[in-house]
C-alpha cells in the first residue's frame, strides 16, 4: 500500500542532507580562507577584507559546486555549461543578498547582520530548487 500525504519525506532525504553538508563545509572553508587571510597572515591590513572574501568565497563556491554536482545531485556530464550556470547563480544570489539587506536596512534601520541571515536561508533554499531543477537536472531518457 502506498503512503500518501507524507509529504516530509520529499523534504527530508539523502539529497537534501547532501546539499545541506556541502554548503555547510564550503561555507567552513570559506570562512576558514577568510580568517587565515584577515587574522594571520595580514592581520594589520584593513584593505585585505575585500580580498580575502574574494579569495574565501571563490575557494567555497569551487568547492561547493563540485560537491554539489557528483556527491549531492550525481550529474557527471556537461561540466563546463553547469559551472557557467552555477557562476551565473552564484552573481545573481550575491546581489539578491546584497539588495535586500542594503533595502531593508536602509528602510528600517536595523543591524544588517540581523536580516542577512534569513535573507541567505531563503536564497539558500531558492539556490537549491535552481541547481535540483536546472543546474544539475538529470537528463531525460528517449523513448523508443
Amino acid at each position: 500500500m502506498e503512503e500518501k500525504g507524507i509529504w516530509w519525506k520529499r523534504i527530508i532525504n539523502w539529497k537534501n542532507a547532501k546539499y545541506v553538508i556541502s554548503s555547510v563545509v564550503s561555507s567552513i572553508l570559506e570562512f576558514a580562507v577568510f580568517f587565515l587571510m584577515t587574522s594571520i597572515i595580514w592581520k594589520d591590513a584593513k584593505e585585505i577584507i575585500l580580498i580575502a572574501t574574494i579569495v574565501g568565497r571563490t575557494l567555497g563556491t569551487t568547492l561547493c559546486f563540485f560537491l554539489n554536482k557528483y556527491w549531492c545531485f550525481q550529474v557527471y556530464n556537461r561540466t563546463l555549461i553547469q559551472s557557467i550556470e552555477y557562476a551565473i547563480l552564484f552573481v545573481i544570489k550575491l546581489y539578491l543578498s546584497y539588495f535586500f539587506v542594503n533595502m531593508i536596512v536602509d528602510r528600517f534601520a536595523i543591524n544588517p547582520t540581523l536580516i542577512k541571515l534569513p535573507i541567505d536561508i531563503t536564497l539558500f533554499f531558492v539556490g537549491y530548487l535552481v541547481q535540483n531543477f536546472i543546474i544539475f537536472r538529470k537528463p531525460k531518457e528517449k523513448a523508443e
